[in-house]
């Protein structure tokens, strides 16, 4: 029976000493998981993100298995794979990240109010490739002439 507790014991430490290893490796990159907590974290402090509905894994994950890349213009085929690659993996590759925007103003003479949430990744030393997880409209305006003749400058 001691025999029996000692070798539960052993295989408990082994089992606990290779869980920490696995974390430890995880912890190397960067994990969805923590990008997403650290995303929704800076998000509940801006004043329109705190309205939004907190971004989650399985979001990020599905907006990028569900990317139809034929009616996206200028998406390689190597670009797609990699986000491809991150909703297998759910692991960012190194310089990802993922951003928010809050508004834009032009177009047809409006100014609206955005909830984006973007996907970036690097794609070469000077360049990469955003990618929409989630493009919330919250609302538009009419700008004011003051506001158009600002924006065309």
């Amino acid at each position: 029976m001691v025999k029996l507790a000692s070798l539960v014991a052993l295989l408990y430490v082994s089992m606990a000493t290779g869980a920490a290893a696995v974390q430890d490796t995880a912890s190397d990159a960067t994990s969805l998981k923590s990008a997403v907590a650290e995303f929704n974290r800076t998000a509940s402090a801006n004043p329109v993100g705190k309205t939004q509905l907190a971004l989650t894994e399985a979001e990020v994950v599905a907006a990028i298995r569900g990317w139809i890349p034929e009616k996206t213009p200028g998406v390689t085929a190597d670009v797609f794979e990699q986000f491809q690659e991150i909703a297998e993996s759910q692991t960012l590759p190194d310089g990802a990240e993922l951003s928010s925007c809050t508004g834009w103003s032009g177009y047809r003479g409006y100014r609206f109010q955005v909830w984006w949430i973007d996907l970036s990744i690097k794609t070469g030393d000077h360049s990469g490739y955003t990618f929409r997880i989630r493009d919330q409209k919250i609302s538009s305006r009419k700008m004011s002439q003051e506001e158009l003749a600002e924006d065309k400058q």
